[in-house]
């Protein structure tokens, strides 16, 4: 099984500290299912940018995060509402 690196840039530590609490502990159990099982089902990890190895995370209905993909460590660098995110990919 394949295990993931997780970082993050301080653009996204900064979107992820104005989130609601309830959208932080989706989001800390979202990144613990990416690191020990990316093909883990409710993640819908995706490829939203082959050019820039540049990948969508599913938090919940309403929320997501993007990163890149470097080998074995994604680095994120955006999460907020899914609003948001369909004007950004």
């Amino acid at each position: 099984m394949l295990v993931v690196k997780i970082s993050f840039t301080p653009k996204f530590e900064d979107l992820f500290r104005k989130l609601p609490a309830h959208v932080k502990k989706q989001a800390d159990r979202a990144f613990e299912h990416l690191e020990y099982n990316p093909r883990y089902p409710s993640l819908c990890l995706k490829c939203v940018d082959p050019q820039e190895s540049r990948y969508s995370i599913r938090i919940s209905d309403k929320y997501r995060a993007l990163g890149l993909l470097q080998g074995d460590e994604i680095t994120l660098d955006w999460i907020g509402p899914h609003g948001k995110y369909d004007h950004l990919i």
